[in-house]
């Protein structure tokens, strides 16, 4: 299934997967491991292609992605910095429900 996502939300998307690589460590994250590289190899590559399982996946991180940066937004206390993490939460969220509507069709 071919996804069209904006410059921003492939960023946003580069950035989550690479989070999740450096958070899986150890022998117990390599399936996790695995998961994030086949997933940023397709992110990096012109033409988005994934598989269903591929989108279930990504769904899964970008959802991850959701609840950790609304937990940054109600703790942070300078007003432009949670506007920058209000912003990256837009993206995430359009970048999800795009990933979300290709789950369903695929």
């Amino acid at each position: 299934m071919q996804l069209l996502l904006t410059l921003e939300e492939r960023k946003v998307i580069t950035r989550a997967l690479e989070k999740c690589l450096a958070q899986a460590r150890g022998s117990e994250f390599e399936q996790k491991r695995q998961t994030a590289n086949r997933l940023l190899d397709r992110v990096l590559e012109p033409t988005l292609r994934f598989d269903a399982d591929e989108l279930e996946d990504l769904s899964d991180i970008l959802s991850s992605c959701k609840v950790e940066i609304k937990s940054r937004i109600e703790v942070e206390m300078d007003p432009a910095a949670k506007n920058v993490l209000i912003e990256q939460r837009k993206t995430i969220e359009h970048a999800a429900d795009k990933v979300t509507e290709a789950c369903m069709m695929a």
